[in-house]
């Protein structure tokens, strides 16, 4: 099964956790004092994998490397940002938008000055700047058979004293039973049958499309 969860992390990632799949404008107004610039002009495209880890240690996290147990997959979704810098050049100083620091509202426009305060890329021939961020942080633990909901939960509620408070945490396995009581205490419950089925049904969609014919000369 663990191969199989390596194989389908991605779409997991993007079905189950809603992590975007296309290019978008992002819909969030969390913006740090150097993309404020960017407001309305941020747009990102699907999340990817970045790090993978099967058994991973959990350790206590005090500093010390006391490993208090091992999940059995690890998976980090980072998600690119990307910043139109013609478009911000064009609504620098409109009224309606906080680009400049209160500070000095009359600064002028410096692209090479807002690159590199950004942090991004630092070559004045690019149109936009782009950066990539951590968006979500999954722990899987596997169980094809649950014989003891008591004991999972008991070791999930463990782990999660453990593990960053923004990290998901999820059982993968083909016993159902199980799924209310374990997705009534905050964790997700991933049964392999659900995602196949789920590809089953985006393929068949995909094979309805109808195809242009060519026209004939």
């Amino acid at each position: 099964m663990l191969l199989w969860l390596i194989e389908n992390a991605q779409l997991i990632g993007e079905r189950f956790f809603k992590l975007p799949r296309n290019w978008t404008e992002d819909p969030k107004r969390e913006w740090s004092h150097e993309v404020k610039i960017a407001r309305g002009h941020r747009f990102f495209k699907p999340c990817m994998i970045h790090k993978q880890q099967a058994e991973l240690p959990v350790t206590n996290g005090s500093g010390s490397t006391f490993t208090v147990g091992f999940v059995d997959y690890y998976v980090e979704y980072f998600k690119s940002y990307r910043y139109d810098l013609e478009v911000i050049e064009k609504k620098w100083h409109s009224p309606e938008h906080h680009y400049l620091p209160a500070k000095n509202p009359q600064q002028p426009w410096d692209r090479e000055q807002i690159i590199t305060k950004a942090g991004y890329w630092t070559e004045s021939s690019k149109t936009t700047i782009e950066e990539d961020k951590l968006e979500k942080i999954c722990y899987f633990e596997i169980k094809p058979v649950i014989r003891s909901l008591g004991e999972l939960l008991r070791q999930l509620q463990f782990y999660k004293t453990y593990l960053p408070s923004r990290a998901a945490l999820a059982v993968v396995s083909d016993d159902l039973r199980f799924r209310a009581p374990i997705e009534g205490q905050d964790f997700y419950f991933i049964a392999p049958q659900d995602v196949e089925a789920l590809k089953a049904k985006e393929l068949e969609a995909l094979n309805n499309i109808p195809v242009e014919e060519e026209p004939e000369f």
